[in-house]
């Protein structure tokens, strides 16, 4: 990542970048978000520093460090609180409710996902509430309640689909196709494979391509088919081998190998011992218990009872231990009168959330046309879907001025908007205006108008910057800040 001058938006650019990154790895990622934490913390700028802390939070959910992603999410909800970003709020409740379930604490993960749902009464944030319906799908499934694990996850998957969003339909889809798979619902699964596949053609993540593969050729294992399923194992096996760290897929795969090995009465312990080195020196549990039970069923296939008995017991062992305790704890909290209350009122607010109209955060104290940053976001981001030209302005006002405290800038702002247009303050001293509808020529004299207006005003004159740019169809809410945020902390008005 380029080196950037340290302002809001270019701490913002650098959000955007890291975000749609494919090429880093998961160190180099966490790296990354750091750096950017630290530059938002040098210029105070408190959306920045909650954003970057939930994206490294996240990354080490993946990792499985929950320890530390859950010390920064309680940080970065304060933080949010504190800011009024509802959104980076609901986000923060969702990716605790992840830690939880990863955890084995069940009944917490749903009060977080109780407080993320009522948030996105206003927030309404469709992403998220797709990502949330697949923690409910992959919830029930751990409780082993199968047909609401599946109505989820076809939630999830109908309303990505439905707003084109190819990452969110690629992954319900593969959670989905591994509920069936253990349902015995084989053709179900390759079908939902199939939908992921073709979600996923233009994104690269080896790691989700390599869990189709493996799932598909478990199905086709299951349907008798051993030659199809070691196909796509091989392929799995080839988008993950040179990649150090996707040692999760790459298990996952060197387990289906052996597993097709096994069917096919050939010699599976080559991938097994690759299994089995890669599995201890992560922790890897789930998997050494599959490896167990394989290397259990070949010696008795060979006829080493001895060994298989061995094995065997290794198995259950492994069996018994970490995850027969999560298990165990789910079936606690599952059964629990606290666990089924929140499912009772996760369901009320779910009802309440699609019968009525978003319910955006008060602003009672401020003029008509000023939205929360998040909901002006939004605007923004449906302006540049339509076929007309929209007007985009950031003007920066001094942080200490006598003449205009905090409450008189918002009103200032306000009569710098045009009849349609809406404002709100991105950050401390930093305004932004979005006009749905304009010209190019219409444009351009309003923001004369505005610096004729600003010079006149009793600012100091070296504080104030303005930048402008007018968004075409088809742009991205990215191009539209990059075109903004040079001239914005260049300019003097």
């Amino acid at each position: 990542m380029a080196n950037m001058a340290e302002n809001v938006l270019s701490i913002d650019l650098q959000l955007f970048e890291l975000k749609r990154q494919d090429s880093l790895s998961p160190a180099e990622m966490r790296q990354q978000a750091e750096h950017i934490q630290a530059a938002a913390e040098r210029i105070q700028y408190p959306h920045g520093i909650t954003e970057a802390m939930l994206f490294l939070a996240h990354l080490l959910w993946a990792d499985m460090d929950f320890p530390r992603a859950s010390r920064i999410i309680k940080q970065a909800i304060q933080l949010a609180k504190n800011d009024g970003a509802l959104n980076l709020l609901a986000d923060a409740y969702h990716l605790s409710a992840l830690i939880h379930v990863a955890k084995g604490r069940y009944t917490p993960a749903l009060s977080q996902w109780l407080h993320c749902l009522k948030l996105m009464r206003c927030v309404q944030e469709e992403r998220l509430y797709i990502d949330v319906l697949i923690g409910f799908g992959n919830l029930w499934t751990i409780d082993q309640q199968n047909e609401k694990a599946q109505f989820e996850l076809k939630h999830a998957l109908e309303h990505a689909l439905r707003i084109q969003s190819k990452p969110l339909a690629a992954k319900a889809a593969i959670c989905l196709s591994r509920e069936q798979l253990k349902l015995g619902h084989f053709e179900e699964a390759l079908a939902s494979l199939d939908q992921a596949e073709t979600s996923l053609s233009t994104l690269n993540n080896p790691t989700w391509l390599a869990e189709i593969y493996n799932y598909r050729a478990r199905a086709w294992l299951a349907l008798g088919k051993p030659d199809q399923a070691h196909a796509h194992c091989l392929h799995a096996w080839q988008s993950v081998a040179n990649q150090s760290h996707l040692v999760w897929a790459q298990c996952l795969t060197l387990v289906s190998l052996a597993q097709i090995a096994l069917a096919k009465q050939t010699n599976p312990l080559e991938d097994l011992n690759q299994a089995s080195h890669l599995a201890e020196q992560y922790h890897l549990q789930f998997f050494l218990s599959q490896i167990a039970l394989i290397r259990s069923q070949y010696a008795e296939k060979q006829g080493l009872w001895n060994d298989a008995l061995a094995s065997f017991k290794q198995y259950r062992q492994y069996d018994l231990g970490e995850l027969a305790q999560h298990q165990q704890q789910g079936r606690r909290d599952f059964s629990s009168i606290q666990f089924m209350r929140l499912a009772q009122q996760i369901e009320v607010q779910r009802e309440k959330n699609a019968n009525s109209p978003q319910a955006t955060a008060p602003l009672s104290t401020q003029p008509h046309n000023a939205l929360p940053r998040y909901v002006w976001l939004q605007r923004l981001t449906s302006y540049t879907t339509q076929n007309t030209e929209y007007g985009v302005v950031f003007i920066r006002l001094p942080s200490h001025s006598e003449h205009f405290p905090a409450q008189r800038k918002m009103y200032l702002l306000a009569a710098m908007c045009t009849e349609h247009s809406v404002f709100c303050q991105y950050a401390a001293n930093l305004y932004a205006i979005a006009i749905p509808t304009t010209t190019e020529k219409r444009f351009a004299q309003y923001q004369d108008n505005l610096r004729r207006v600003l010079t006149i005003l009793p600012l100091d004159t070296k504080d104030v910057g303005i930048a402008a740019t007018l968004g075409r169809p088809g742009q991205t809410l990215h191009e539209l800040i990059t075109q903004i945020e040079t001239p914005l902390f260049a300019e003097r008005v």
